[in-house]
């Protein structure tokens, strides 16, 4: 008898082969299983220990079937999950004049997945992720100063760097580092 196990999964989950894969993706549902070439996703989970009130009400949620040619490291899967995962943000009233974004990357296999303002003081967060599941490298470009911190932000990590035009980043399978910058 095959056995079945539920399993983490981010953003999606792919089968696939050297030619041709499919991938079920979602944005915000990552609990699958998978038996032989069947890939189930859980929608909801509704226990009743500790909480017997867990997953009750309305929940919303999408996801996507998606057949991609080559294995899931030369698809798009990633970048197309990435953005199911982050639909735009329209603010009624308002127009954005720039679109000039304050740090930019460059490299495969690495993400900016947030840039935000810093909890503790005026200067921004960004956090790089390695999303193909190997060592993978690339520049943050801006100008500025930047320095390695916790995800909390709360403890630097490393020194403080003075960067004139872009900063080399070497992520291993998966790694999140969060940086502080301050733009000049």
């Amino acid at each position: 008898m095959a056995r079945v196990s539920q399993s983490v999964g981010h953003k999606y989950a792919d089968l696939s082969n050297n030619d041709y894969g499919v991938a079920l993706m979602n944005d915000c549902k990552y609990g699958y299983s998978i038996l032989d070439n069947t890939i189930d996703l859980n929608l909801l989970r509704s226990p009743n220990n500790p909480d017997a009130d867990a997953d009750l009400g309305r929940h919303n949620f999408i996801y996507s079937f998606y057949p991609h040619k080559e294995d899931l490291i030369r698809s798009n899967v990633i970048e197309e999950s990435s953005l199911l995962n982050h639909t735009p943000i329209l603010f009624d009233g308002y127009e954005n004049l720039s679109i000039e974004s304050p740090v930019n990357l460059i490299g495969k296999g690495i993400e900016i997945s947030a840039i935000k303002k810093c909890e503790f003081n005026n200067e921004l967060i960004i956090r790089a992720v390695e999303t193909l599941g190997r060592n993978s490298d690339g520049d943050i470009q801006f100008i500025g100063d930047l320095i390695e911190t916790n995800l909390m932000e709360q403890k630097n990590i490393g020194t403080k760097k003075n960067v004139k035009g872009s900063f080399k980043i070497k992520l291993k399978p998966f790694e999140i580092k969060t940086f502080r910058i301050k733009k000049k």
